[in-house]
């Protein structure tokens, strides 16, 4: 049994499509208002959420921008829109946390084959996602919490909670 971090793909899809446009040197947007600089610290039943993620949902419809914080193993992460520039802009958002879990086991015996480029061998996997933070904060819709970026005095504290191991999907070979 292998265990590993894992972020909900849909947020690693998420970081994936906002971090390409940065290798190139891309100038920050035009139309990007400003931003103000935030570190939050999240806690689980008093421990830092080491490793989770923190993803902010505005409560302006017409906002397009992303901005989320990877935490640290203190449980505190900078805020960074689009995944390029530090900060985040003004507003009320709804704050969804994350923080996954795979568990990986081996599904059936190595099936060893010739293939076109030589010996190929094949291990199946089934892999087990769980989460590890309470439902109600994972999703922008149940999230009892909620913050301002203001100018000055951005640094929130919050806690999710008591810790949980809910399993979420199975993938298998």
């Amino acid at each position: 049994m292998t265990f590993r971090p894992f972020i909900h793909t849909s947020l690693a899809l998420l970081l994936a499509i906002t971090l390409l446009p940065g290798c190139g040197g891309q100038k920050r947007p035009a139309d990007m208002p400003p931003l103000y600089p935030c570190t939050i610290t999240v806690t689980q039943d008093g421990q830092p959420l080491d490793g989770g993620m923190v993803t902010l949902a505005s409560t302006d419809p017409s906002f397009k921008w992303v901005v989320f914080a990877q935490l640290d193993s203190s449980g505190t992460g900078k805020l960074f829109t689009q995944g390029l520039y530090a900060g985040a802009p003004a507003g009320e958002y709804q704050v969804v946390l994350s923080k996954e879990e795979v568990v990986s086991e081996q599904a059936g015996q190595t099936v060893v084959r010739q293939g076109e480029f030589g010996e190929e061998s094949f291990t199946p996997f089934i892999e087990t996602v769980f989460s590890l933070v309470e439902k109600k904060y994972t999703d922008v819709g149940t999230t009892p919490l909620s913050m301002t970026i203001a100018r000055k005095g951005n640094d929130p504290k919050f806690d999710c909670g008591k810790p949980v191991r809910e399993m979420l999907r199975r993938v298998t070979p």
